[in-house]
């Protein structure tokens, strides 16, 4: 099967029939021909697994990512100089 589907678009490789693979090997005995019916299905869930690795992400995907990641990291430090200015004024207070 592999030798058969190399070469082939994605589209026409969906399409590929268990029954090709048997025909190709001038037939199968009866209890082998779920290999063949395995061997499809393989390869139409390996499709789907590359199509759904392939989908295409919008042009401005990277930079509001990015704009998130710049967000997250001004809050952090942000938030640290809170805690870093409120624990100068509580020593401060602190008795000797």
């Amino acid at each position: 099967m592999t030798e058969r589907v190399k070469g082939m678009t994605v589209a026409e490789a969906k399409n590929f029939k268990w029954a090709e693979i048997v025909d190709d090997l001038g037939g199968l005995p009866q209890q082998k021909i779920h290999c063949s019916v395995m061997a499809v299905e393989g390869l139409k869930k390996a499709i789907a697994d590359y199509e759904k690795n392939q989908t295409i992400k919008p042009a401005g995907a990277k930079a509001s990512l990015a704009k998130v990641k710049q967000a997250k990291i001004k809050a952090y430090f942000a938030k640290s100089k809170t805690i870093k200015a409120k624990s100068k004024r509580s020593n401060k207070f602190k008795s000797k």
